[in-house]
């Protein structure tokens, strides 16, 4: 049997850190407020501790806001029944989040510490898309018209200029709240939707490239970046 969890710096840390967490004051400010802190691997997350929701004008929430940052830790606040239900709506929230971010990604958004979660539904779509884009060093830019919504993802940070090859993603839903064809990346995807991916030259023209299930959004991030970084003749 390795011996490495029981000596590993990092394990330790976390460990000296969970029963820092577990005595700091925490007041009640209200019964159904919680903070789920945790560490942030990026693809997953390790939750350390669920605790009451201190008053943000209190000296408990100075605390423990300081000892989260100290300690490059993250907190979701939520807010939710009871302890165990926060924390369970911690992790399908996450999960959503970071459904295409790869383990152990050199790069990536990490949630800060105090981030309010809604107590339903899930992350936008390109919300979802910049936590996936970023563990690849791209960054999907807001675009719209008429009433539409999509991404514009390019070989690097920036928005795509002339003559660059770039993706487009959204999601798709041939039927509306108001009866009509959606394209859109400002709410979190529903069951009835489809990811789609076009992809322009750069030069005006743009074409249809694939279209996927909510579930398989990981395929649409993976084609992009294939897209985007595939070499130049």
């Amino acid at each position: 049997m390795s011996s490495f969890a029981s000596s590993s710096t990092a394990v330790h840390e976390l460990r000296v850190t969970g029963r820092v967490i577990a005595g700091l004051p925490v007041q009640p400010y209200a019964p159904d407020r919680w903070t789920v802190v945790f560490a942030d691997l990026g693809h997953d997350l390790l939750v350390l501790g669920t605790l009451p929701t201190p008053d943000p004008r209190s000296q408990a929430a100075a605390d423990q806001l300081a000892v989260l940052h100290a300690q490059d830790l993250s907190s979701y606040e939520v807010t939710a029944p009871s302890a165990e239900a926060a924390e369970r709506r911690a992790r399908e929230y996450f999960a959503a989040e970071r459904i295409g971010v790869t383990p152990w990604s050199a790069t990536g958004l990490v949630a800060l510490p105090g981030t309010p979660i809604p107590e339903q539904g899930g992350p936008t779509a390109l919300r979802i898309a910049t936590q996936a884009f970023a563990a690849r060093g791209l960054t999907p830019h807001h675009d719209d018209d008429a009433g539409n919504t999509w991404m514009v993802i390019g070989p690097d940070k920036f928005f795509p200029g002339e003559g660059v090859t770039y993706g487009v993603l959204f999601l798709y839903n041939p039927h509306s709240d108001q009866g009509e064809e959606e394209i859109t990346v400002d709410r979190a995807p529903i069951s009835s939707d489809v990811w789609r991916v076009d992809v322009g030259d750069g030069a005006g023209g743009e074409q249809s490239l694939m279209e996927r299930p909510v579930d398989q959004f990981t395929d649409c991030v993976e084609v992009i970046v294939a897209l985007l970084t595939k070499p130049r003749t």
